[in-house]
């Protein structure tokens, strides 16, 4: 779909074989390079089509590559290989070595292995534009965050955990490409973050592989006070508009109040009074 990605975002590939004649124990490969990840998204689709009057078994797969630096990059094409059945022209002798291995009439002569190659793909790969953050670079077509609290509310106690579960998606990178979003995190002094660790998914959007990061921070202040946690942003580029955005997930104030003693005071003695005698 594009011939001058930037450096690391995805580019869709569309590979089509078209087989006219029975085709047996086929495999399509598309191995890429030391420079460029490949991975195939979703299922293959089958379809019939005739075209000059012939009938035509249609198989199409769809791949993303990632090219792992900038410049001009050439990557070898996808290659078929498998069996052929070849048929014997009824107006030919078996004997024929020459008969038509494409022939619609006669009977089988067995099979014949063949080996098809694509066109090579050649990609001119943008370097990455200066002033992003050189922590994580993140080229997609759309960057979401979404968080929870457990439990959801702004009283706690020292020693008390609080746990904020953050749910990250990226349409266009693999869930390996997002960044650790708990290094991420600015937080007070006497509040400790402690990290769980996190749960990386892929999955396909259409043609689009879109990757997920599920991530458990559960904070602990040492101390009671109150604490105001940052607002959490994240930069990512563009693609299709080619320019920087951001994501942003709100700041937030807890109060933490000081530990609840596990035992009441002791109660003073009662005076003395009528009928009452205190002695040795």
């Amino acid at each position: 779909d594009q011939r001058q990605p930037d450096v690391q975002a995805a580019v869709n590939v569309t590979v089509r074989v078209y087989s006219g004649e029975q085709l047996l124990q086929a495999s399509l490969e598309f191995a890429g390079s030391g420079d460029v990840l490949v991975q195939q998204v979703g299922a293959d689709r089958n379809r019939t089509l005739e075209k000059n009057g012939r009938q035509y078994e249609v198989v199409e797969r769809h791949y993303v590559l990632f090219p792992q630096k900038s410049g001009e990059l050439k990557i070898p094409g996808p290659q078929l290989a498998g069996q052929v059945v070849m048929r014997l022209r009824s107006d030919r002798p078996a004997t024929d070595p020459f008969a038509d291995l494409f022939g619609t009439a006669g009977g089988l002569a067995g099979t014949k292995p063949i080996r098809v190659h694509g066109d090579d793909v050649v990609l001119n790969v943008r370097a990455q534009p200066g002033g992003v953050d050189g922590r994580y670079w993140l080229p997609a077509q759309n960057v979401t965050i979404t968080e929870n609290w457990h439990p959801d509310t702004a009283e706690l106690h020292v020693g008390d955990p609080i746990t904020r579960d953050l749910h990250m998606r990226a349409e266009g990178l693999t869930a390996a490409q997002l960044p650790d979003l708990s290094a991420l995190l600015k937080l007070p002094a006497g509040l400790k973050a402690y990290p769980d660790q996190a749960k990386l998914a892929n999955a396909a959007q259409g043609d689009v592989v879109v990757g997920k990061r599920d991530q458990s921070v559960a904070m602990i202040a040492d101390q009671a006070g109150t604490f105001e946690l940052a607002p959490l942003r994240l930069t990512w580029w563009d693609t299709q508009a080619n320019q920087p955005r951001e994501v942003t997930l709100s700041g937030r104030t807890l109060k933490i109040l000081p530990v609840v003693g596990h035992a009441a005071e002791q109660a003073p003695a009662a005076t003395e009074g009528p009928g009452v005698a205190i002695g040795n």
